[in-house]
């Protein structure tokens, strides 16, 4: 992952063992965590779960600067770190049955990974996460934009139809923060006000 992904996107600050970084150790940001009665409770700025090395599928800490070069990058097809071709496909649904993630999505235990998609939204799955096959009405969102999660209401989406590429960090647990999820889909709704597209609907928070 360094030699093929973080080097050349200048990542400097990507790791999967924080703990051997002296020089990021002091810039983590602490967690924060929302009790039963919606209270939050400030972890310390040293608390991280035991390590997960090495996975596909998370473990790895980095900062948002660096984490939106990579983002930016596949918006833009730039071929540092993968063939246009290849991003291409990435973008292209590949359920044979899309309208099964679409019920998947019904379960609010998934919210995670898609809740700030508008219950009946058309969905299918790219090379890399969730694509919303029709355009999202709270925010804007273009049809065939990329999304996905990360535990700690840590939100990313790709939109290639806009050129537009974003995340959303919120350091929180548990994951599907109801909160969180407003607050991403006000950021993303903002994004396409700047540029100047019109929002259908917005969510009050």
């Amino acid at each position: 992952m360094s030699k093929n992904i973080w080097q050349p996107l200048n990542m400097s600050s990507m790791t999967f063992n924080p703990a051997t970084r002296p020089d990021l150790m002091d810039r983590i940001a602490g967690m924060t965590v929302r009790d039963g009665e919606g209270h939050l409770h400030r972890m310390g700025q040293h608390y991280w779960q035991e390590p997960v090395k090495y996975s596909g599928g998370g473990g790895c800490w980095g900062s948002c600067n660096d984490y939106i070069k990579l983002l930016t990058s596949l918006l833009r097809r730039d071929g540092k770190i993968l063939k246009s071709q290849t991003i291409a496909l990435m973008f292209q649904g590949h359920l044979k049955d899309p309208s099964y993630l679409t019920k998947v999505h019904q379960n609010p235990a998934l919210h995670a990974l898609a809740g700030n998609i508008p219950q009946g939204t058309r969905l299918d799955h790219g090379l890399g996460g969730i694509l919303n096959v029709d355009e999202v009405s709270t925010t804007g969102r273009a049809p065939y934009t990329m999304q996905w999660s990360g535990l700690p209401n840590l939100f990313w989406w790709i939109n290639p139809q806009d050129g537009v590429a974003g995340c959303y960090f919120g350091q929180l647990v548990p994951p599907g923060d109801g909160a969180s999820l407003k607050m991403f889909e006000k950021f993303e709704g903002a994004v396409y006000k700047f540029i100047g597209k019109s929002v259908k609907q917005e969510t009050k928070l």
